[in-house]
């Protein structure tokens, strides 16, 4: 906070949703790497996405509620890069692209992938605190 004012990220507006590009930028970035260097399919990006994303949807769907939001039932299978993610912002900036890396440096450099996916599991957790909900007594 700066006199009393939140900061807020310059680059996302309240609500817009990331897509697998920009997610796929940021594990790029992470890994030290330019779209230029890299060489990987779409269709590897974005199943290897579909994949994390249903993986951690329970820890989205928990700060969403937390923050009155309504959960993600499911996400389904990506087709484009372009295509929105449907989960929480904290989720696709700060979980997924470790994730993402951590897959993608699988063959090129073992310890960095075991780094990644250690920071995408770690990170997942950090979130995946529990919602609680008032109960309704029937009886």
């Amino acid at each position: 906070m700066i006199q009393g004012r939140l900061l807020r990220r310059p680059f996302l507006k309240w609500g817009m949703k990331l897509t697998c590009q920009k997610i796929y930028e940021y594990a790029l970035a992470l890994m030290n790497m330019t779209k230029d260097d890299a060489d990987y399919e779409d269709s590897t990006i974005l199943g290897m996405l579909g994949v994390m994303a249903n993986e951690v949807l329970d820890v989205s769907n928990s700060i969403a509620q937390r923050a009155g939001r309504d959960p993600v039932l499911s996400v389904p299978p990506f087709g484009q890069m372009s295509a929105d993610v449907p989960l929480e912002d904290k989720i696709c900036t700060s979980v997924l692209p470790y994730g993402l890396a951590a897959k993608l440096m699988l063959e090129d450099d073992t310890t960095m992938a075991s780094y990644f996916n250690a920071e995408y599991s770690q990170r997942a957790a950090q979130y995946a605190k529990p919602y609680l909900a008032a109960v309704e007594d029937v009886y």
